[in-house]
């Protein structure tokens, strides 16, 4: 058994740690500086540990891996303690604040040459998986054009709270925050992009960007336009649409559950769009979990595997870094 400790009292209780759990690790800790949550969290959890710190949690038993879910300018400090101490990382994106930070950290995890991974979910979902099969097997022909447009209101946004995940300072915005998604997973399907431009916006009197509009290449010469809004009330949702010479490949979703994508393929002749049957990903998740932490139970998995057999996986700190770059080509 890997010993994993979860760093963020928040989404790692709620995500992290049951996905780590899920993925057969045993969560021996959890860190965060308020004791009450903390606590409470933990016994609900089953996890045995809890402390302020890595460093405390260190003292109290034994860590195989880290597992953080903090604001990106609070990460990196955390990640390097645990490089240093010889200790694999599992981080959340975007890795940083600031590219000299993420380069930084990437340039460590590199120098020691441990595991690390990066909690980009979305290509991990059974209709993604599916999509990229059928793009690779030339369902749609050659590629010409990928669309994404992403229009929703974030909880911060519709209460106006002010946070870091609508500062761009901090690491947040609509081009940090979820832009480094849409710009991962079009890498992942397409292959690398070239080119990559665009800007962001907010509206008078708005917080942080809210509005990005990007556009690049794909090695092969393929057109991308992406829009990301996350300050849209009545916002209808995120799809990527994939066209090519023989028809096209969609993936939608509409509901309030960010990870509910369906996958439709129409052949340029076909009258109407099918759906095809799509893999199948593991036990169902108990009543009130947290629908991520099945695709982040996908990532921890390999993560896990990766450190037993002391080889690297992906998506890994080199991705988040790639990835900083074409965010700070937009700013």
């Amino acid at each position: 058994m890997v010993n994993v400790a979860v760093v963020g009292a928040g989404y790692g209780s709620y995500g992290l740690a049951p996905a780590f759990q899920r993925a057969g690790a045993t969560v021996v800790g959890l860190c965060a500086p308020s004791a009450e949550r903390r606590d409470r969290t933990a016994a609900a959890l089953g996890i045995p540990h809890t402390a302020t710190d890595l460093a405390s949690l260190a003292a109290l038993t034994r860590i195989d891996a880290v597992a953080i879910a903090v604001p990106p300018d609070r990460q990196t400090a955390i990640a390097t303690w645990a490089l240093e101490s010889g200790l694999p990382v599992f981080a959340e994106k975007p890795l940083g604040a600031s590219l000299a930070e993420v380069e930084a950290l990437a340039n460590l995890a590199a120098h020691k040459g441990l595991p690390t991974a990066i909690d980009f979910l979305f290509p991990e979902l059974p209709a993604w998986r599916a999509a990229k099969e059928l793009l690779e097997d030339g369902a749609i022909g050659a590629l010409r054009h990928v669309t994404v447009a992403w229009n929703f209101e974030s909880y911060d946004h519709r209460h106006g709270l002010k946070g870091w995940k609508t500062d761009p300072q901090r690491g947040g915005g609509a081009l940090r925050h979820f832009g480094s998604h849409v710009l991962y997973y079009l890498e992942w399907l397409c292959g690398p992009l070239a080119d990559v431009a665009g800007a962001t916006s907010s509206w008078p009197g708005g917080i942080g960007d809210s509005l990005v509009s990007l556009h690049a290449r794909t090695a092969g010469g393929s057109g991308v336009a992406a829009t990301i809004c996350n300050a849209a009330p009545h916002g209808d949702g995120h799809a990527i649409r994939l066209f090519g010479d023989a028809g096209a490949i969609a993936l939608v979703n509409a509901s309030a559950d960010p990870v509910d994508f369906t996958l439709e393929l129409q052949g340029r002749a076909d009258a109407a769009p099918t759906r095809p049957t799509l893999p199948a990903d593991g036990p169902p998740l108990a009543a009130g979990t947290d629908p991520r932490v099945a695709p982040i139970s996908r990532i921890a998995r390999r993560f896990l595997a990766a450190i037993r057999a002391g080889e690297q996986l992906r998506p890994s700190f080199a991705d988040g870094l790639r990835i900083q770059r074409h965010i700070e080509s937009l700013v």
